[in-house]
């Protein structure tokens, strides 16, 4: 049972970029771990397919209710097809030693306790875990926590023709749509993020859904806040630029009607997106956000 939530945390971290429980110490991640206290990953990774995150969430249920190895393997090889991962630069010559250093959910046992003999795991158990990492890691995405749109593919989009007019300060056009982004969801009004996607795109869509999925729990989301690191022009032309965007997401707040915290959700690190603006009569809105294939 420990095996299935190890694997399906890692999962989780491989689709929406975090852990599924954080803390600034072991402690606190253990006492979120327990507790049961976390964000959806539907709210996290709304880009992925809708069946692998409920299958994702099955393993990171109570233990009572958590699927045995044999079934979780079974419900990640219906949910999601198999596919290719292709990794880049190679090998490098020489392997260097490797850096060792602590983590925030390591504990060292005590030097006076002796050593116990693991019991060897049957190798197909092994390849099975070993697929369903390598399944999710091609699946996962990086993106705007909420709303993304679109995958690796929908990078490949058609040329802009070039503009004369001066640019605008983009770091500035993203930071006030990320504001009004932020302030959709911590309100609860939907009309809102009319004024970050442009109409009928499939942004505005996702960013809706999920809000409106976060109403009829009587929940808002706070400080949902991209901090933007660097911007680069990659096309530009008439109405419309693309943008090369390496963003932080900030730690944000789950809350109920009466204002409680009902989670905590760990922010992320630096990510690389493609991000594709367009002009229209009310000011710059975006139209789509997908993760930088090359990154």
């Amino acid at each position: 049972a420990a095996d299935v939530w190890a694997l399906a945390a890692v999962c989780h971290h491989l689709l929406a970029g975090a852990p599924p429980h954080g803390g600034s110490c072991v402690e606190e991640v253990l006492s979120s771990a327990v507790a049961g206290e976390r964000a959806p990953l539907g709210l996290l990774a709304p880009s992925a397919p809708r069946a692998l995150v409920e299958v994702v969430e099955a393993g990171l249920a109570a233990r009572a209710t958590r699927p045995d190895a044999a079934a979780f393997a079974g419900m990640l090889r219906r949910t999601h097809a198999a596919a290719p991962v292709r990794l880049t630069g190679g090998l490098p010559a020489a392997r260097p030693v490797p850096e060792v250093r602590p983590t925030h959910v390591g504990r060292r046992a005590a030097p006076s306790q002796p050593a116990v003999a693991r019991r060897p795991r049957p190798i197909r158990a092994l390849l099975v875990a070993a697929a369903a990492v390598v399944l999710l890691a091609a699946a996962a995405a990086g993106g705007w926590q909420l709303g993304r749109t679109g995958g690796a593919e929908a990078a490949a989009l058609p040329p802009l023709v070039p503009s004369p007019s001066p640019a605008p300060d983009w770091t500035a056009v993203l930071e006030g749509l990320d504001a009004s982004r932020a302030a959709a969801f911590a309100s609860g009004d939907l009309a809102l993020l009319q004024e970050v996607w442009t109409p009928g795109s499939a942004g505005l869509a996702s960013d809706s859904a999920l809000l409106q999925a976060l109403l009829d729990r009587g929940q808002t989301a706070h400080d949902l806040r991209h901090a933007v690191r660097s911007v680069e022009v990659l096309e530009r032309g008439g109405d419309g630029v693309r943008l090369a965007v390496v963003d932080v997401l900030a730690d944000h707040v789950i809350r109920d009607d009466a204002g409680d915290a009902v989670t905590h959700a760990a922010g992320r690190g630096e990510r690389v997106f493609l991000v594709e603006l367009s002009r229209t009569p009310a000011g710059w809105r975006l139209v789509e956000v997908v993760p930088d294939p090359t990154a």
